[in-house]
């Protein structure tokens, strides 16, 4: 389905809201995931910088989206702890490369 909000429509939210950094925007999609021959159907959920301000979810290691990454479209994930561990096994995930939907 397509819908008919936009990004800027975010920033409209926020204004209503009082805080701008209260709202957070999110897609989501089922796609695969790959790491050299693992390969899994994830759920995956585009969003922006203020997660970490609206949803009490803190992250055991790593960094929530920065404004930077956002801005700049930079293709960075942050991975669920089950996922992280199918893909990646004993290695640490963070820094490493993931492959979702051919694009990595």
């Amino acid at each position: 389905t397509v819908s008919r909000l936009q990004l800027s429509d975010a920033s409209v939210l926020g204004r209503v809201v009082g805080d701008p950094s209260r709202v957070i925007v999110t897609l989501t999609s089922g796609e695969f995931a790959r790491v050299g021959s693992r390969e899994e159907f994830v759920n995956v959920v585009g969003t922006n910088e203020n997660v970490p301000q609206v949803v009490n979810r803190p992250l055991a290691r790593g960094r929530y989206l920065t404004e930077t990454d956002v801005d700049t479209r930079r293709r960075v994930a942050v991975l669920g702890a089950a996922i992280a561990d199918r893909m990646f096994g004993d290695l640490d995930p963070i820094g490493r490369q993931i492959a979702i939907a051919g694009r990595g």
